[in-house]
């Protein structure tokens, strides 16, 4: 028995998997600018309530990756008018499981914290600038980790599984978490860390004190304790630099000795100093 074409393919019925494969690729091209926010949501909404793998493509498929995906099959796209001519689109037309696994390790390569660039520093100090997105729902991501899920547990609020998307720890890191905007703030983006204890989320902070370009932070301190909410205890530490990449921007970042963790925030713009500061008093805080 010969198997099923591409068509008889794409007719597959879709299964959660494929549905959070398509999800996590419509989330990582909106926080790469790739969607528009309304876009972004209804595709997201179709891609819940899809049916088949071949309407999950359809969604997926015009989304970029940074190289081939030899051996899918294909689905016919449509046909273009007498004349005129056929744009290349970088995309997968495949009705199979794999190619949301390949789209989803395609979107995490854009947004590793691995910079694309050299860099001094290990963690990706490039933001992408993005859209604030309102999560209404929680939306489980089957590639989160055990450490993941105990590190999104203490995000600052307004932070979850649905902004939030699994990145490969590396340098002592127990999970890594690239964050989209964040919700009604000048946040672009935002990067945390899970450390066995303190003293190794210090270290990773010190790394970074030696290696990256700092800069006052808005209230004047380019390195400085802060205290915790119920005490005067010191909670960690904080300090400020500006991101690299194309667009530079004002970048906090700031430990947390009782969760073991490290957090990096990225302003929107390049006038982002005061009210990134401002922001991480008031909401950056871990749980």
């Amino acid at each position: 028995m010969t198997g099923p074409d591409a068509s008889d393919r794409a007719s597959v019925r879709a299964n959660d998997l494929d549905r959070s494969m398509a999800a996590t690729a419509l989330d990582s091209a909106y926080a790469d600018g790739e969607l528009a926010y309304d876009e972004y949501q209804q595709r997201l909404t179709a891609a819940k309530n899809a049916a088949t793998r071949g309407e999950l493509i359809r969604l997926v498929g015009d989304l970029q990756v940074p190289h081939e995906l030899p051996a899918l099959p294909q689905l016919q796209p449509p046909s273009a008018p007498a004349g005129s001519k056929t744009r290349v689109r970088r995309g997968v037309w495949a009705a199979v499981a794999a190619s949301f696994l390949a789209v989803a390790a395609a979107v995490v390569a854009l947004t590793s914290h691995h910079s694309a660039t050299p860099t001094v520093s290990s963690r990706s100090t490039t933001p992408s600038p993005t859209t604030p997105i309102v999560a209404t729902s929680v939306v489980e991501r089957p590639d989160y980790t055990v450490a993941d899920r105990q590190l999104v547990a203490v995000l600052p609020t307004g932070y979850s599984q649905n902004n939030c998307s699994h990145q490969e720890p590396n340098n002592g890191e127990l999970a890594a978490l690239i964050c989209g905007a964040y919700p009604g703030a000048d946040i672009s983006e935002s990067h945390f860390y899970l450390y066995a204890d303190a003293q190794t989320a210090q270290q990773s902070y010190d790394d970074d004190r030696n290696n990256l370009d700092h800069v006052a932070c808005a209230d004047g301190a380019s390195d400085n304790s802060y205290p915790m909410p119920e005490s005067a205890q010191p909670a960690g530490r904080y300090e400020c630099f500006q991101s690299t990449g194309k667009q530079i921007v004002p970048s906090l970042e700031w430990t947390s000795a009782q969760r073991h963790t490290l957090g990096v925030s990225f302003a929107s713009d390049a006038d982002g100093n005061q009210s990134l500061l401002d922001w991480w008093r008031s909401h950056g805080r871990f749980n």
